[in-house]
C-alpha cells in the first residue's frame, strides 16, 4: 500500500513523495517519513507544517483472480516520483 504526500516548500513548489506504508499508518508517520527525505536532498526547505501538506492513500488497482498477500508491515519506506510545480 502507499501513500502520497505534497509538500510546500519555501520556493512556492510542492514537492510529491510516494511513501510505502501499511493502510492503517498514522498521517502524522507519513508526513514525518516524506518531510526527512525531502530534508536530505538538494531541494529548498519544505515547510515542517503537517497542516501545510497534503496526504492521501492510493488504492491497489483491482485485478481479477489476483489477490495482494504482500502486505507490508514495519517501517516506511521512500522513493521520489515528481519534484517541481503543481
Amino acid at each position: 500500500m502507499c501513500w502520497m504526500a505534497a509538500l510546500l516548500a519555501v520556493d512556492g513548489r510542492q514537492y510529491m513523495y510516494r511513501v510505502y506504508a501499511p493502510p492503517d499508518a498514522l498521517r502524522g508517520d507519513v508526513f514525518r517519513a516524506a518531510f526527512h527525505c525531502h530534508d536530505e536532498g538538494p531541494h529548498p526547505r519544505a515547510s515542517d507544517r503537517f497542516d501545510s501538506a497534503e496526504l492521501w492513500r492510493l488504492l491497489p488497482a483491482a485485478r481479477p483472480g489476483i489477490t495482494d498477500r504482500r502486505r507490508r508491515r514495519g517501517p516506511a519506506t521512500i522513493s521520489v516520483i515528481v519534484a517541481g510545480p503543481l
